[in-house]
């Protein structure tokens, strides 16, 4: 019945309550009761019920069920602000329904199957979410609902338990900057909801970075470094690359001429590398007229060989690629004939981009075509070179924070490596050998991972797949920790005169974690744990290159690399549109881009797991050497590493589950048990 009761010694049950009056919505535990008991002191209302309704999959929500005392309904507004007064605001229902009377059964409880669903939900669909109040937040929803794709966004919303990340961050920074808004990453981690933030944006003044061509020497930065230390035999051939088809009416000029602006605008698509007695020279080319786009005639080709020809095309050009006399990107426009759809193939050397570059190169790519073939469109302002950065890099690393961070890597580096269990003994390991095992989890799925872990265990995304990875990895060495090597998009310094949103180049910071899984932990205790080991890395991993390339002191950097690196690596790659689309100007084809790096290329690890969400769901792809694993290997742990995640799903939703971790109070000194007795004494409203 859902009933609480409990047996007393002589027999007699003694009626407690209902099983369902505490429910959990976004994290928050809510005793519905407590929200009840405060609308009946309104004078005006005679019977109330609250309950939580999931209506759409995924958005659940509380609704107040009112049934006035006849001398006519208050407003939503005049409730609303007796409940602010008293509760928080995840307590406050975001939908009212006014009945005559409460439906009951037959003997007299209420027919909670019989109560209908509210007609209008005004959003405060999130529980807590509340409409704009200034032009300042008005702007920020808007970009937030663009970039998290959410059709409503409330300025009491988390942004990262609306799925947000720090990738997504530099998006928002990007798009705010073009709306007159100065916000840094360092702010969105601080101020997590639009109404603290509105308060820390300034409006963009003086000090923009110089819009002219820049030319020059460029110190290499330290992922750069790690590239260059692996002796690569083709090193020219490491590249990333996009395919996209296009409108039709974008013809070979259009594309030609969005092609050119782009180099000429992104001063590291002209880097330059020599080799030399003091190591490798980085520098930027002068603008000059390149001929880097191929027009390729396919309109004779059938349908059933087209996709063939194509990548033929995109093999070639991406082994053409030349790191001393450049360029660095090569471009081909594919005219498939007048019924079919052109194609725009786009390759670019690992040296001068990243994820987060082509995001702001794909996005600059549409407003280029529209000005092609529309209205003029100028492309936002330059924001801080690549040049800039990396000369700063190196003022940084001689900081004392930076310094500080050396016994902290050594630390990290000095115990042996567990080597990962392997089915072949081989030491090919090479490009050419590489397969891919590759998994998807369903939209439900993903929607509980990018919205509803972050918000029961004040985590981030990559917190929980981490966890799910420490897991899986512990259990196939049986060992009760693993170092892994972790990627971050390495932009996460607030310097206050660098602005890295709208600039292009590599700015990966690749860095190692010793990982510990303890035996018997459940899926929320492992996340918790790991939660807080993640946390201790010191600056987000982004000072160990520094240390390890010599930034700092030379000895420190002779003793990480002779500590060498891991052999698993994992990169959370972020959110990506369903189709790529821009404008309706192009969307992204996969699967014709040929081999992006040479085949001969000895790998960098022995696995790697990169994971995305394309679209709605997520993406996970296992590589691995046919000459180390067998693939059934491979896809048992690939399907573990699922099951581990659907653990954590599920253990979200119990109501015991969750809570916070001493690193969500940085100024209080508490470990994690005095933090759960306080929790828990909270919870159950001790003294």
């Amino acid at each position: 019945t859902g009933d609480l009761v409990k047996y007393l010694p002589d027999g007699n049950l003694v009626y407690l309550g209902r099983l369902d009056n505490q429910v959990k919505i976004r994290g928050f535990r809510i005793e519905l009761g407590e929200i009840e008991s405060a609308l009946r002191e309104h004078s005006s209302l005679r019977d109330v019920l609250v309950i939580a309704r999931e209506d759409e999959p995924g958005r659940r929500r509380l609704v107040a069920y009112l049934v006035s005392n006849g001398y006519g309904q208050p407003d939503v507004s005049e409730l609303r602000g007796c409940l602010k007064s008293r509760l928080p605001e995840y307590m406050i229902p975001s939908a009212w329904v006014w009945l005559d009377a409460l439906p009951l059964s037959a003997n007299g409880k209420v027919e909670r199957k019989a109560l209908p669903a509210p007609e209008v939900v005004a959003r405060n669909d999130a529980d807590f979410a509340q409409v704009p109040r200034t032009p300042v937040e008005t702007i920020l929803a808007r970009i937030w609902g663009d970039i998290l794709r959410l059709e409503h966004v409330g300025v009491h919303d988390n942004f990262f338990e609306l799925g947000g990340d720090s990738i997504l961050s530099i998006q928002i920074i990007a798009r705010a900057r073009r709306e007159g808004l100065k916000l840094t990453a360092r702010q969105i981690f601080q101020f997590q909801t639009i109404a603290e933030l509105a308060e820390v944006a300034a409006e963009i003044g003086g000090g923009a970075a110089d819009q002219g061509p820049v030319i020059g020497d460029v110190p290499l930065t330290p992922i750069q470094h790690w590239f260059f230390d692996r002796r690569l035999v083709e090193s020219h051939h490491h590249n990333q690359a996009w395919m996209l088809r296009l409108r039709p009416d974008i013809g070979a000029d259009a594309a030609a001429n969005a092609i050119d602006a782009l180099v000429r605008h992104h001063d590291a698509l002209r880097l330059r590398f020599e080799r030399t007695e003091n190591g490798m020279r980085q520098f930027c080319a002068a603008v000059e007229q390149n001929d880097v786009l191929r027009v390729v005639d396919l309109a004779d080709v059938p349908d059933t060989v087209l996709e063939r020809n194509i990548t033929a095309v995109a093999s070639e050009l991406q082994g053409t690629l030349d790191l001393g006399r450049g360029p660095l990107l090569r471009a081909a426009y594919y005219n498939a004939g007048p019924t079919r759809h052109p194609y725009l193939f786009m390759v670019i050397h690992h040296l001068a981009v990243d994820g987060i570059s082509w995001r702001i190169l794909l996005e600059d790519l549409g407003l280029l075509l529209v000005a092609e073939t529309g209205p003029k469109i100028e492309l936002p302002p330059k924001t801080n070179s690549f040049q800039a950065w990396s000369r700063r890099l190196g003022e940084y690393a001689k900081t004392e924070p930076i310094m500080r961070q050396a016994e902290y890597w050594q630390e990290v580096t000095a115990r042996a490596r567990q080597p990962l269990p392997r089915d072949y003994e081989s030491d090919e390991n090479s490009a050419g050998s590489t397969e891919i095992v590759k998994v998807t989890m369903s939209e439900a799925d993903t929607s509980a991972i990018l919205r509803e872990l972050p918000a029961v265990y004040h985590t981030r995304i990559d917190d929980v797949l981490v966890t799910a990875l420490a897991q899986v990895l512990c259990r196939w060495t049986g060992d009760e920790t693993v170092r892994i090597d972790l990627e971050g998009h390495g932009r996460q310094h607030d310097f206050d005169d660098i602005d890295l949103s709208r600039t292009v180049g590599w700015f990966t910071c690749l860095y190692p974690a010793r990982l510990r899984i303890r035996p018997g932990d459940g899926p929320g205790e492992a996340l918790k744990s790991i939660k807080e080991q993640l946390r201790k890395i010191p600056a987000n991993g982004s000072g160990y290159g520094l240390h390890r390339y010599g930034y700092c002191d030379t000895s420190v950097s002779t003793t990480l690399a002779a500590n060498g690196q891991s052999e698993f690596a994992f990169n959370y790659l972020g959110q990506f549109a369903s189709s790529g689309k821009s404008e309706g100007l192009f969307n992204v084809v996969r699967g014709l881009n040929g081999a992006s790096v040479s085949p001969c290329q000895h790998r960098s690890h022995v696995l790697d797991l990169t994971g995305s969400v394309l679209g709605n769901s997520f993406e996970f792809q296992w590589r691995y050497s046919n000459q180390l694993h067998a693939r059934q290997t491979i896809e048992h742990l690939a399907s573990e590493y699922v099951a581990e995640l659907l653990a954590l799903i599920s253990h979200s939703k119990r109501l015991d589950a969750g809570e916070f971790t001493p690193s969500d109070f940085p100024k209080a000194k508490i470990d994690q048990k005095r933090l759960d007795r306080l929790v828990k004494s909270i919870r159950e409203k001790k003294p």
